[in-house]
């Protein structure tokens, strides 16, 4: 490069070589683009599809024109049917994600606002998904345009579910699929949940002719809920000993586990016998066994009936 002191060229005088050489080995000042002694506008190129330069250093700006989904504002891959237009719109800026031709994705921020939107007016269908640890760890959400609905869900090696600041968990919710989902699993439940009322949808059960224990005989509803014990060593939120869940009924047992193609698969079990799984990483996840609530109400209404029963009997009598 030259030093910092340059020729002069002076306008109706010939320069040498020389002078032409070293004086662009350095630009001072602005470099416009000119044309029969005026500037000019979006006329000359810098390099062409098949001379590029190679690298170009910036400390300030880049400014690109709008363009259009044939002809983006930024190429990718030297492929002129792929890359990223702009547009300023009614003061919305606008970025599109072009992809054959075609907006592939758009992300619009409006000036007056602070709304942020994916998509637009005519391409409002579409997913953004977030992975971590691995394609078989996601989250995602999902804006239906034919139905107008917004679905939040995620995915591990326990399903589909839906996460909402950390307290809600719910699983993806199909049309068509009533009665057959759950609300939380075996790890991750609610802590307290506050209602008013509560619907059976067809879960209270006849009991009268009695249920299956956990050794296989067949008691009354009044013997099987004599049958269940307190557990050895856990206790309850409040402080008194818990139910220990494996002396309840088969019909009211539920052992820690997932479903998964119709198939209900139990958690391992550690050296306790406390129930847990596996991540794909190789953490070790924590799960509890439960008590399904609905038979455990119907034992205990054909309980009242046996126990209303043998006093209707022993009234009888006196």
């Amino acid at each position: 490069m030259a030093g910092t002191t340059w020729p002069t060229l002076t306008p109706g005088r010939k320069a040498k070589a020389s002078e032409v050489e070293s004086k662009f080995d350095w630009l001072e000042g602005s470099l416009a683009p000119m044309n029969s002694g005026a500037s000019t506008d979006a006329v000359f190129d810098i390099g062409t599809t098949t001379a590029n330069w190679r690298n170009a250093y910036f400390s300030g700006f880049i400014r690109v024109g709008d363009g259009s989904n044939s002809a983006p504002s930024i190429e990718i891959t030297g492929n002129p049917t792929y890359g990223i237009r702009t547009a300023v719109t009614a003061g919305v800026l606008q970025v599109g994600f072009i992809r054959s031709s075609t907006i592939g994705a758009q992300i619009s921020i409006a000036a007056s606002t602070t709304l942020l939107e994916i998509g637009n007016s005519n391409e409002r269908q579409g997913s953004i998904f977030m992975y971590a640890g691995g394609s078989t760890n996601f989250a995602s959400i999902v804006c239906q345009h034919s139905t107008s609905s917004l679905q939040l869900f995620g995915s591990d090696s326990q399903g589909s579910y839906l996460l909402l600041g950390g307290n809600l968990l719910l699983p993806n919710v199909p049309t068509g699929t009533t009665g057959t989902l759950s609300l939380g699993n075996a790890t991750w439940y609610y802590n307290d949940i506050s209602y008013k009322t509560l619907t059976d949808r067809g879960c209270l059960a006849w009991m009268d002719e009695g249920v299956e224990c956990q050794e296989g005989t067949i008691a009354t509803d009044l013997q099987a809920i004599q049958k269940i014990k307190k557990h050895l060593t856990k206790k309850t939120v409040y402080g008194l000993p818990m139910l220990d869940y494996k002396t309840f009924p088969k019909v009211s047992y539920r052992p820690a586990g997932y479903s998964k193609e119709g198939k209900f698969i139990e958690h391992l079990r550690d050296e306790n016998g406390e129930p847990f799984w596996v991540e794909k990483t190789g953490q070790r996840r924590k799960s509890a066994d439960g008590i399904e609530m609905t038979s455990v109400f119907s034992l205990m209404l054909g309980a009242i009936k046996e126990l209303s029963a043998k006093v209707a009997a022993l009234e009888s009598k006196a």
